[in-house]
């Protein structure tokens, strides 16, 4: 349109400025992803990091930032926008949701290392792992292609790779990752995760935790799983089976982990000082 026309709708008040460029029609409700995708034309940008996370769903990631990344040179500057920019926006790196323009699962992980501390970074990487969005190993291919330790957050993401590439198998929810970073910092041996226990032919049970060289396994549920009496009869029924087979179990919940991780620390490395 000519900017008289667009100029004249402004004045009149049937449109409203959103960002450089882009207007919306008076009266429309804003919102997150409004504004966001405005800032995505504006740019032109595509939603990244934290805006990107929240966008794809990955877990406890809230629509309360604005993100976006431009090409090099392009970017722009905005009160309410958190601005990158990048040499590198290739077509296998960029998708729509609901037609605002994201970085896929994989490049918003390695991107998010500039953002997030390792620890909050290894929970998203377990959540896209565990939906089967990206392997560790194509990750570390895309980590090295776009620069590796020379690009910001390269050394976090390296880093938080590094303790994925002895696993066979991600953790089986966030509850877990929390758990196994609260066994790190209190300086607890690695775990395996998502035992299986048989016996016989006979699959038991699969722990989310065990530590088989001493007969240990744990599980950690969050409160939900336990509103009723049902699933919590048929956890004390699957404890005695596996303490009849030799195996010391632990359990731990939400609060626990979140609350008490003094206490849970101190329960595990007793048992393990019991075992050993």
């Amino acid at each position: 349109m000519h900017p008289s026309a667009i100029e004249r709708r402004v004045r009149t008040g049937a449109w409203e400025a959103v960002d450089h460029g882009v207007y919306r029609v008076a009266g429309t409700p804003s919102g997150w992803r409004q504004r966001l995708m405005a800032a995505c034309l504006a740019g032109p940008a595509v939603a990244s990091h934290r805006s990107a996370a929240a966008l794809l769903g990955f877990v406890d990631c809230t629509e309360d930032i604005f993100e976006v990344t431009a090409l090099r040179h392009r970017r722009r500057h905005s009160s309410d926008v958190v601005w990158h920019e990048s040499y590198c926006l290739d077509p296998p790196d960029v998708a729509d949701v609901d037609d605002i323009p994201v970085t896929r699962p994989g490049r918003t992980l390695l991107d998010l290392g500039v953002v997030l501390d390792a620890d909050r970074l290894e929970e998203l990487l377990d959540d896209g792992l565990r939906r089967g969005w990206f392997s560790v190993d194509t990750l570390a291919r895309r980590w090295e292609q776009l620069g590796g330790l020379l690009r910001p957050g390269g050394r976090v993401v390296r880093a938080v790779l590094d303790r994925k590439e002895a696993r066979t198998r991600p953790a089986g929810s966030i509850l877990e990752t929390r758990f196994r970073q609260l066994l790190r910092r209190s300086g607890l041996p690695e775990p395996l995760s998502q035992y299986e226990v048989y016996d016989g032919d006979e699959l038991v049970a699969r722990v989310d935790f065990a530590y088989p060289d001493f007969g240990i396994v744990i599980e950690v549920d969050g409160e939900e799983r336990h509103a009723g009496r049902s699933p919590r009869q048929r956890d004390a029924q699957r404890d005695r089976r596996l303490v009849a087979l030799g195996f010391y179990p632990l359990r731990f919940y939400w609060d626990d982990v979140q609350n008490n991780p003094g206490v849970v620390a101190r329960d595990v490395n007793d048992a393990i000082r019991r075992s050993a």
